[in-house]
């Protein structure tokens, strides 16, 4: 947080002293803005994620549930079959023996009740087995002898046997048991003769103890109820049984299920609460085949939704830390902004002084170092102009008297003399570039690579070759430092081009990153580039002075004055192969996309 407050401490030099408080002011009162709305967005960011995080965990759970209800369900319905049809089956085969004793009507006979008898060993879902008569009458049965005459209507569904049509197994409603003293599920198929009159009804009692021990194998965990239910809304078996909804409970006005068309096509999932204890649940139906029962897979929504509490509560817990050690910091973070904001404000009364002082003695050394250059340069000049002078007339007056030895120490000294003198002068618009104020403008700088380009060739008369400028080259500028970048520029490309035949200069600009990339290439000397890092330093040569003379300062100062504008300023090139110095201004327009046109004569 300190290093943000240093970041944005700001300065107005010359402003007044109630807007130079109020700003500093309306900066922090911004920054504490900033700190609570980010505490805010932080804050909901984080009770929105943890909201969805937990709504997305209970919504896997109930999913989860619902898959292993589907899972449970396909296996009820798988044990429910084979339970049935194995019953089926023997009173199939029954009935049929029935068919070809002759019918039912006749005298009961003491082989019947034990063939009956055998017939029920070898079902241990079925407790007893029974023959009606097509009176609805108790014909034989496997428990008892002699046969007692009990009404067969107490089997409500019997009556539908008495439909030709009815040509499958039917499951009754429970029946309490006489004996066993606990309801059973009868289970009833027709007899019909050759001519397909009713000949009687073949049944059996379906122990509800068969179903127990096999659900008690699956080892539910706790909430998680099975079911087997009748189309029509009778319960015949509960796991775990419930004392208030026992087998012959009808639950079709309490279940939403009983509402849909029977048998169901596919299972069904429903949520709802049981009027019986309020416990809402998750519960999967699904129809085993056409024997007119469902299967039936319940979750207490509770006991389902537990774990998935408490994994609630210990997040809601960690967001509550969390969003107490983020206001722990929000209150740390007011608190310095606070701090900082008043020791602004007392600074700010003697900023203004500091400031004043500051620049007054930046514009006086500014001063005394453009008098120290001039006067450098004067008195630099001085003591050169007189050596120049007196070699000068040393050679006219004596030049016949002195060996040729002599005579080339004089040249080289004028030589000598002639490049200190130079030295200086670039050093000074190297000072010079970094002190000038920059007056920016729309600059020509085709016009202005024209007019250097004529210079240099009027300077450099032995130069062999052509330049080309494009033309319409403009930028936004300060022309005088302008004209001394391309000179600089242009005159490194004549000298290094001097000693190339068919010298070749150009001047042009291609696009850039959002901006216009001005270049000056050449095809003379080239230089090597794992030493390019060298060529915008002061005083750095690439190549001996004896090959291509110069001070090594026009690249540096062409490069400050690049830098001051804004840009940058590079170079690529290889040895023999000529260079391309490229350079950028801000805010550069490209008035024209000529080709390059050569520019008159040869330069």
């Amino acid at each position: 947080m300190g290093m943000l407050l240093r970041n944005h401490h700001r300065v107005w030099p010359g402003a007044a002293d109630a807007a130079s408080t109020a700003a500093p002011d309306r900066f922090y009162r911004r920054l504490s803005q900033a700190v609570v709305a980010g505490y805010l967005c932080t804050a909901i960011g984080i009770c929105a994620a943890a909201a969805l995080f937990a709504l997305h965990n209970r919504d896997e759970r109930i999913e989860a549930a619902t898959a292993q209800a589907l899972t449970l369900t396909r296996a009820l319905d798988e044990h429910v079959r084979r339970a049935l049809s194995g019953v089926d089956v023997v009173l199939g085969i029954v009935a049929a023996d029935m068919v070809a004793r002759g019918g039912v009507d006749g005298q009961v006979e003491l082989d019947l009740h034990r063939e009956l008898q055998r017939r029920v060993a070898l079902l241990p879902q079925a407790a007893s087995m029974f023959i009606y008569r097509s009176d609805l009458q108790l014909h034989a049965g496997s428990g008892f002898y002699p046969v007692p005459r009990v009404d067969g209507t107490k089997l409500m569904h019997v009556n539908t046997h008495l439909n030709p049509a009815s040509t499958t197994l039917l499951v009754g409603k429970p029946l309490m048991s006489p004996v066993a003293k606990r309801m059973t599920i009868p289970v009833t198929r027709r007899i019909s003769g050759a001519n397909g009159s009713l000949v009687g009804v073949v049944g059996a009692i379906i122990d509800p103890n068969h179903f127990d021990a096999f659900y008690r194998e699956l080892d539910l965990p706790p909430g998680v109820g099975l079911a087997l239910v009748r189309n029509t809304g009778e319960l015949l078996f509960r796991f775990p049984q419930l004392a208030d909804v026992g087998p012959g409970t009808d639950i079709s006005k309490t279940s939403p299920v009983f509402a849909m068309a029977m048998p169901l096509p596919q299972p069904v999932t429903l949520r709802y609460a049981s009027p019986r204890d309020g416990i809402e649940r998750f519960i999967t139906f699904r129809s085993v085949g056409e024997l007119g029962v469902m299967v039936a897979v319940s979750h207490e929504a509770p006991a389902l939704l537990a774990p998935w509490r408490r994994d609630a509560i210990a997040l809601a817990v960690g967001v509550a830390g969390v969003l107490l050690a983020l206001s722990l910091l929000l209150w740390v973070a007011l608190v310095q902004i606070r701090r900082r904001a008043a020791d602004e404000r007392a600074h700010s009364d003697t900023l203004e002084t500091r400031v004043r002082e500051r620049t007054a003695a930046l514009e006086a050394a500014n001063e005394e170092l453009e008098a120290f250059s001039y006067s450098a340069s004067h008195d630099l000049r001085s003591p050169l102009h007189a050596m120049s002078g007196l070699m000068f007339v040393l050679r006219r007056d004596s030049g016949s008297m002195l060996s040729a030895k002599a005579v080339d120490m004089l040249e080289k000294g004028a030589a000598s003399v002639s490049t200190m003198t130079q030295l200086i002068d670039d050093l000074i618009d190297l000072s010079r570039s970094s002190r000038q104020a920059i007056a920016a403008q729309q600059v020509d700088l085709s016009a202005l690579a024209h007019e250097m380009a004529d210079a240099l060739a009027q300077q450099h008369p032995g130069h062999r070759g052509r330049v080309q400028i494009a033309p319409g080259l403009t930028a936004q500028a300060d022309p005088g430092l302008m004209r001394i970048v391309l000179h600089n520029l242009l005159s490194n490309a004549f000298k290094y081009s001097s000693q190339t035949e068919a010298a070749h200069i150009e001047v042009g600009s291609e696009g850039g990153d959002g901006s216009q990339v001005f270049y000056v290439r050449d095809n003379g000397a080239g230089f090597d580039m794992t030493q390019s890092h060298r060529l915008f330093k002061p005083f750095q040569r690439l190549h001996k002075r004896s090959d291509f003379s110069g001070s090594g300062i026009g690249l540096a100062t062409a490069a400050r004055i690049v830098r001051r504008h804004g840009g940058r300023i590079w170079a690529e090139g290889a040895p023999g192969q000529g260079a391309t110095f490229r350079f950028t201004l801000p805010e550069a327009v490209a008035l024209t996309s000529q080709p390059l046109a050569a520019s008159s004569g040869a330069r």
